[in-house]
């Protein structure tokens, strides 16, 4: 597709963590450049300098250079992308700054899995947006409609801009892997909205799934502390392997080599691993809450349980287990998102 020069506006997007970590918002931002790449749109990426990928102290270093240098940067800009939950208090000079809100977690008083000062950090960046109307976009309607409760945002442009899933697709369609019998792969996590113990006690509860090798993704750095609770739920470690950061390419060969795949949290903006999983033609087993409800009514091969209920579990594995894959005609919003992103790039 083609536009007038004259009207394509030169973007930055602050992706910062990209080359700190792998997965989340930075997926998602990786997923904007390949459109823009698609669509030979100009872009610029800012990521953690080189000199700093080995900090310690990689939150001071995001929020300085979000805070201070990005809204500087951005001068040269059209639009400039604040994609993780806070911005720039100077944002609000530039009309052309976007902030992408993911969740909520951390503007609850107790935010857990954040430190207190990055928590703080997000809930005043939006609230200062917010009141000088600057432009908004979130990742679901679910989010959005969170927004509308918080009070935030009332009187600011909003736009949809759903995940997108265009570099994990055209990888998962080139990759063939045999699937391993007996195998399941959990997507969890440490900190608690992802509820790794809550897991491991369903797992201990069914009898069924004791006899599967577990692969465990989410643990990043808390290794030490998973192999911890695993013992101190008696749980052999002889067929638990634990694993740090992957690859997206070494996901995909996890997820088409598990006979099941597993998702269990207490709370999502959204939950890419649902619709990675359908790309990997595979179905799922998660946990019942509200973003994975909202994919379950497109994607039939998700099967729900409440998270505090092993006979809720043992139900939706048995039907997990007596199914077979189902192609549904669209689980992902990618036209949503190239609609609104057009919008916002040559309105």
């Amino acid at each position: 597709m083609s536009y007038k020069k004259s009207k394509i506006k030169r973007i930055l997007i602050n992706n910062y963590y990209d080359g700190v970590c792998e997965r989340g918002v930075i997926t998602f931002v990786r997923n904007i450049c390949f459109y823009l790449d698609k669509e030979c749109i100009e872009y610029r990426v800012f990521r953690c300098p080189s000199y700093l990928k080995n900090s310690k102290k990689h939150g001071f270093w995001f929020h300085l250079f979000e805070q201070v240098y990005i809204p500087i940067l951005g001068l040269r800009y059209n639009v400039v992308l604040y994609p993780y939950n806070s911005i720039s208090i100077f944002s609000i000079f530039h009309r052309g700054s976007l902030l992408i809100v993911h969740d909520f977690i951390q503007n609850r008083s107790k935010s857990p899995g954040y430190s207190k000062i990055s928590a703080k950090i997000v809930r005043y960046t939006q609230f200062i947006y917010s009141i000088f109307h600057g432009n908004v976009a979130f990742i679901t309607d679910v989010v959005l409609r969170q927004a509308q409760y918080i009070g935030f945002f009332k009187k600011s442009k909003k736009y949809l801009l759903p995940n997108i899933f265009y570099d994990f697709k055209k990888k998962a369609e080139s990759i063939d892997v045999q699937q391993i019998e007996n195998k399941i792969m959990l997507c969890t996590g440490f900190v608690p909205t992802k509820d790794f113990i809550g897991a491991i006690k369903l797992y201990q509860q069914s009898q069924a799934l004791l006899e599967y090798e577990l692969i465990v993704l989410g643990m990043g750095e808390k290794y030490s502390q998973a192999i911890e609770i695993l013992k101190r739920y008696n749980i052999s470690l002889n067929k638990i392997k634990i694993l740090n950061t992957v690859s997206e390419q070494e996901l995909i060969f996890l997820y088409k080599q598990s006979s099941i795949i597993w998702v269990h949290s207490l709370q999502e903006g959204f939950g890419r691993n649902l619709i990675e999983a359908y790309y990997c033609n595979k179905k799922v087993i998660a946990s019942k809450i509200t973003s994975f409800v909202v994919q379950a009514k497109k994607n039939k091969n998700i099967y729900l349980y409440q998270n505090d209920s092993p006979s809720e579990f043992n139900t939706a594995l048995k039907a997990y287990l007596g199914s077979s894959f189902i192609k549904c005609d669209d689980v992902t919003c990618n036209l949503v998102f190239e609609k609104n992103i057009k919008h916002l790039l040559f309105s």
